[in-house]
């Protein structure tokens, strides 16, 4: 279900409304195409961020949909105040901290309030995931070096 819904995103700005519609699905994976499907159109999409945004609290008990509706936000309208919060939440799930991290060191600047997390998740000693989170981690620390004002 997850591809054929992320292949209507083929269609363009005409599946925006058919993808936007399948947000209310009890399925999770037709959800999780849906929203890679909208992230895909980008903000051509925007017409979904309110439908999004009642998916990400919807979905709050399944880590990989949150995520992907998270980050079809970001996509969409990367000053969406919903999705950071989110994502730093989604840092403590095992199933999503590798997708995570790396969707934070994406956002760079706007993601400096992760930074806590992220330290967290590098003190727990989570070797495999320590290294994606230190990447993170590290393009973090280089933008928020960049924007102290003593730098």
């Amino acid at each position: 279900m997850f591809y054929r819904m992320e292949q209507l995103a083929n269609l363009g700005d005409d599946a925006v409304p058919l993808l936007t519609d399948f947000l209310d699905s009890e399925d999770q994976n037709c959800v999780e195409g849906c929203a890679e499907g909208l992230r895909k159109l980008g903000p051509k999409a925007r017409s979904a961020v309110p439908k999004l945004e009642s998916a990400l609290k919807r979905q709050a008990a399944e880590p990989n949909s949150r995520f992907y509706v998270a980050r079809a936000l970001w996509q969409i309208d990367n000053r969406n105040a919903a999705v950071l919060p989110v994502l730093i939440e989604l840092l403590d799930s095992y199933l999503t901290i590798d997708s995570t991290a790396d969707l934070m060191g994406e956002i760079g600047p706007d993601a400096k309030d992760a930074t806590a997390a992220l330290k967290r998740q590098l003190d727990r000693g989570w070797l495999e995931v320590a290294q994606l989170h230190f990447d993170a981690f590290g393009v973090l620390a280089v933008n928020v070096r960049c924007h102290h004002p003593n730098a």
